[in-house]
């Protein structure tokens, strides 16, 4: 038996249609994508406390991997691979700390339902200050991109050290 979300006679009505997203969609959109981030952190923490102390920040902790995986501390079986995962991550990860950190507001722009996060932490003048503008039809899209790379992140593996009969004691 074929089960669809919805009938087929209401998807094809809605095609072309712009996508209505209200202001709770945008809040768990918003606590997914801090909930993904939390994911890699915790990926992060378990590569590095394989030899050293975790750093506090998310943005410290990817760069200290790329740090020790540069010294031959931790390794990879495919180092390029981690390096370029989270390359493709840190974009995520930035967008992260600045959602987390800002007011969520949800307007009609152009008949367009648009999630706008402004950074609290801005001490400029308001008509200066950092907006980030995502219309409803693009959430897809970005938590797309989001958990695609959370996944291809976090499915790396260290490989384990070998430890001389002096270490680890």
């Amino acid at each position: 038996m074929n089960v669809v979300a919805h009938p087929v006679a209401e998807t094809l009505a809605t095609l072309g249609q712009p996508k209505v997203l209200n202001i709770e969609q945008a809040h768990i959109f918003r606590s997914k994508v801090i909930g993904k981030c939390a994911a890699v952190e915790s990926w992060l923490t378990e590569q590095i406390s394989i030899v050293e102390k975790p750093e506090m920040m998310l943005s410290q902790k990817m760069e200290q991997l790329k740090k020790l995986t540069s010294q031959g501390k931790v390794a990879f079986k495919h180092p390029q691979k981690l390096q370029d995962r989270l390359q493709t991550f840190r974009q995520f990860s930035d967008f992260r700390s600045e959602i987390a950190h800002s007011e969520m507001t949800l307007s009609l722009l152009d008949g367009v339902a648009t999630i706008i996060f402004e950074n609290a932490n801005q001490t400029c003048p308001k008509m200066l200050r950092k907006r980030i503008l995502i219309a409803a039809d693009e959430v897809d899209e970005l938590w797309k991109g989001i958990n695609s790379a959370v996944q291809a992140l976090i499915t790396l593996k260290a490989i384990s050290p070998t430890l001389s009969p002096t270490q680890g004691k």
